[in-house]
């Protein structure tokens, strides 16, 4: 996919306690559980190389947008954090010098 395309990303732990506030006192019968914006594959390149990695797109890669997310109904019935995705992608990319340097 091209560089521009974007999604909602969130981070697992951030679903985990969602997940676990809605089963203890969620009011909803439904929510939709996202971050409720969109990251560009570009702006996740750019944090990646900034840490010394390399990344390539494909040529004419398709660009791929999923409309944002709407998360009203969660924010308004539960106060949550929302992992910041660069912090997540820190944290793998720490995992994985530690683990090069293991082997």
């Amino acid at each position: 996919q091209s560089p521009l395309s974007s999604k909602d990303y969130i981070w697992v732990g951030d679903v985990a306690e969602a997940l676990a506030l809605i089963s203890q006192s969620g009011r909803q019968q439904m929510y939709n559980l996202a971050a409720g914006r969109n990251v560009t594959h570009q702006m996740i390149a750019d944090i990646i190389r900034a840490e010394g990695f390399k990344v390539s797109f494909a040529d004419n890669g398709s660009v791929v947008t999923i409309p944002p997310i709407d998360v009203s109904r969660l924010n308004q019935e539960f106060t949550l954090a929302q992992t910041d995705p660069k912090e997540i992608i820190m944290r793998v990319l720490k995992t994985i010098r530690k683990n090069r340097k293991i082997q």
